[in-house]
């Protein structure tokens, strides 16, 4: 994600935690099959570049992983000598056209206001036949266990949230045609979960930080009243605390090839 860094304090720290235990096993298994040793990559919205580092291992000291953000405070200080990190926007990429065999963008299309600039500038820094691989959230297929009392409302706000913020929760089910209307060829469509809970990994704990900074630095923009957004950071918090707290957070995955 390209924008968390901006929080401080505790949540900061233990979003930047949950972002280092990022796989390519895992969240970037769609993309792992494409990658080979001696290519050139480019992982924009890299974040702490817990993807990146393994990115780098892959293609090995014959290839090179070039690791971009919007936010440079939270580079790593210590990584192979085949990675670079610097900070740049998905908008105006510093790389020339056709630099990349591959570029992975994980978890940032759908914090944009502009999905479709944004490709067509991955695509100019993409070598033909090139690969992008993308995975977004899909709010529509998310799951959440358990119903807290209010919590619905709370939900509601944060999509609200999201939508003045210019992201769009939706972008996942829009991937495709978007892709397509950006001159790319789909070559695999796929979808994972996120799961947060206390047998995961992930905890329920730190999703709800999450929620609970977001809905108080964005509420006062939406139309909901201040003791709505109180209710609803209050209501976060209990569901994060609850010793069955459980959510799926949906992940729409693609593939697509630049043709040549």
């Amino acid at each position: 994600m390209t924008n968390q860094t901006q929080y401080s304090g505790g949540y900061a720290q233990h979003t930047l935690n949950e972002f280092s235990k990022r796989s390519m096993d895992k969240e970037g298994r769609f993309f792992k099959g494409y990658v080979k040793a001696g290519q050139t990559l480019l992982d924009v919205g890299c974040g702490p570049g817990s993807l990146s580092i393994q990115l780098a291992d892959m293609v090995g000291s014959s290839g090179f992983v070039h690791a971009v953000d919007v936010q440079s405070e939270q580079f790593p200080a210590l990584h192979a000598d085949n990675i670079r990190f610097q900070k740049a926007s998905i908008f105006q990429l510093p790389f020339a056209d056709e630099t990349f065999d591959a570029i992975l963008a994980h978890a940032v299309l759908y914090h944009l206001n502009d999905q479709h600039n944004a490709l067509l500038e991955l695509k100019r820094t993409l070598k033909p036949d090139g690969i992008l691989g993308i995975r977004d959230a899909e709010f529509g297929g998310d799951v959440c266990y358990p119903k807290v009392d209010g919590l619905e409302l709370a939900w509601d706000i944060a999509e609200a949230c999201f939508h003045v913020a210019g992201s769009d929760i939706y972008f996942g089910r829009k991937q495709a045609s978007s892709l397509m209307k950006a001159g790319f060829e789909i070559r695999s469509l796929s979808a994972s979960y996120d799961i947060f809970c206390h047998a995961s990994g992930y905890s329920p704990e730190g999703f709800s930080l999450f929620w609970q900074d977001y809905i108080q630095r964005h509420g006062n923009k939406t139309r909901y009243s201040k003791e709505e957004i109180e209710h609803a950071v209050v209501t976060i918090e209990q569901w994060g605390n609850h010793s069955d707290a459980y959510y799926g957070r949906t992940r729409c995955e693609a593939i697509a090839r630049k043709p040549l």
